[in-house]
């Protein structure tokens, strides 16, 4: 996958309410059963810790009767340019534990230096390491840990995601893989 290249950096925006978001259509079922599995098992685990929570869902269908539906969960449905949204998010959860193939809502997060907790599987297709561009955790337990670490740590969640946008612009943009393309229909033409 290649992405475009910003024109500027993003800019985050504090807020002083906890935020957690996801972003992703519900209309895919690997989505909407991560994000019931998230609000199942995770979200009470955060919310007794952080009770002032919220998490806000971005995606056709979020807002839908299928939606999620608890304490501090505001469904927001399609939103056309979601940059402001998510520039207020400490960060974005990305709890898929089914599907196939590489998760554009990784390189998302990335280009707007959002920082991310996925699981193994959320970010498969990415080279990526817990701690370094994003935290990674399989379990109700380690996964709400990681939310709660982003939320009450912002400058260590900051770093992860700065290292995250730096790779961003190394090796996923559109400008970044036009060598490695190039190199590869060449190699192609060639044989």
């Amino acid at each position: 996958n290649g992405f475009v290249r910003p024109d500027s950096e993003p800019v985050r925006r504090a807020v002083t309410a906890p935020l957690l978001g996801f972003i992703g259509t519900f209309e895919y079922a690997p989505n909407a059963g991560g994000v019931r599995w998230f609000v199942d098992h995770c979200w009470p685990l955060i919310r007794a810790r952080i009770p002032g929570a919220r998490l806000r869902l971005i995606g056709r269908g979020s807002d839908g009767p299928e939606g999620p539906k608890g304490d501090g969960i505001e469904a927001l449905g399609w939103v056309a340019d979601p940059t402001v949204e998510i520039a207020t998010w400490p960060a974005m959860v990305v709890p898929v534990r089914t599907g196939a193939g590489t998760r554009i809502k990784i390189a998302e997060g990335f280009s707007r230096k959002c920082p991310i907790v996925s699981t193994p599987l959320g970010s498969h297709g990415y080279d990526v390491a817990h701690g370094r561009e994003l935290s990674l955790a399989d379990s109700p337990e380690a996964f709400a840990a990681a939310c709660i670490a982003a939320i009450r740590q912002p400058d260590e969640a900051a770093a992860m995601a700065e290292r995250a946008w730096r790779k961003y612009l190394e090796h996923w943009t559109w400008e970044a893989i036009q060598p490695r393309i190039q190199a590869a229909a060449q190699a192609g033409l060639g044989r």
